[in-house]
């Protein structure tokens, strides 16, 4: 509730937290402000709320990078940094943000300078994100097109360099001539109890 009275102005930055951090319908007069709309309704970053609002169908929230930078990862609704409300979705493509394996994966991956670095299975695109800070050349890989979208956004919301982003399973994007300094996957995993 806070929040939500914080954000009850017109500024860009209130029009912002209110459908992409709070998840909650703006008036189309005050995004046109802000984004471009028809746009952003034509990529289906926003879906149409009754007859005078629109709504986000991601998630964007804040991430702060390991040297204070200001990061943003997007993710599906109910899937954002930390959170786990999307996992036991079953539609397909569905984009999960950041949880803790991601941050442990990410703070123990050594960060020398590379030439070039792999992101198998990219998702949200947090590792690619990560390698983009000291490798020249970031790839990543997702057999879920969509991920590769929010992965592309990710990066340029972050102001992160662009990614050559591939559409397919683990390593079968990758040519064979191709090599790399660094590879890092992050794997969609649900721990369950054995069959027993």
């Amino acid at each position: 509730m806070p929040a939500l009275r914080a954000t009850r102005g017109d500024s860009a930055l209130e029009v912002l937290v209110r459908l992409f951090l709070l998840q909650q319908p703006v008036l189309h007069a005050r995004v046109a402000d802000v984004l471009p709309l028809e746009a952003c309704l034509e990529a289906g970053w926003l879906v149409r709320a009754g007859a005078e609002e629109v709504a986000a169908t991601v998630d964007v929230r804040p991430y702060g990078g390991p040297d204070g930078e200001d990061w943003f990862i997007v993710s599906d609704l109910g899937c954002a940094v930390g959170g786990a409300g999307g996992i036991g979705s079953r539609e397909e493509g569905v984009v999960l943000g950041v949880g803790g394996a991601s941050t442990t994966l990410a703070g123990i991956t050594v960060r020398t300078p590379v030439g070039a670095a792999l992101d198998l299975g990219t998702g949200s695109g947090i590792q690619a994100l990560h390698a983009a800070r000291h490798a020249t050349r970031v790839t990543a890989t997702d057999l879920n097109p969509r991920a590769l979208h929010i992965t592309a956004l990710t990066l340029a919301l972050s102001g992160a360099p662009a990614a050559d982003l591939r559409e397919g399973s683990l390593f079968e994007p990758v040519r064979d001539d191709e090599t790399y300094d660094l590879i890092v996957s992050n794997p969609p995993f649900v721990i369950s109890p054995g069959a027993g």
